[in-house]
């Protein structure tokens, strides 16, 4: 008789710790957000090494590999397509940076840093959007 009760007052706490805990789930995608915040944050740190063109070419190459897997991420999933709208936008404004590298033509600073931020306020704007969506 304790070895019954012992077990229903388990399963009683168990499921109860489960329903609690479904309460603090986050509202939105979190492997969506981290994956544009990883964006936005390389994006920022790139731009302290937009006076070397050897290592700004690395890091567009990086955001591109990550912007796509954040636009791949996005494509498939129900009632998403106004972010796989902001993705692929994101993911071809990362794509003309790498282009200017990939014609191995002289990239100004400036350039690189007009270019970078542009791409820091797209993804700033996709996290606002993200943070903001019910799932």
């Amino acid at each position: 008789m304790k070895n019954i009760l012992i077990a229903a007052l388990a399963i009683m706490l168990l499921s109860g710790c489960s329903t609690v805990n479904s309460l603090f789930v986050a509202k939105y995608d979190t492997n969506e957000y981290e994956l544009i915040n990883w964006i936005r944050t390389s994006a920022e740190l790139s731009v302290e090494t937009c006076d070397n063109t050897y290592l700004s070419k690395e890091n567009y190459v990086a955001l591109y590999r990550s912007s796509i897997e954040f636009k791949n991420f996005t494509q498939y999933l129900r009632r998403n397509q106004d972010t796989y709208a902001l993705a692929t936008n994101l993911h071809q404004l990362i794509d003309q940076g790498v282009e200017m590298y990939a014609n191995d033509n002289e990239v100004s600073q400036t350039f690189c840093e007009l270019s970078l931020s542009q791409i820091i306020e797209s993804a700033e704007t996709i996290q606002k959007v993200l943070g903001d969506k019910p799932r």
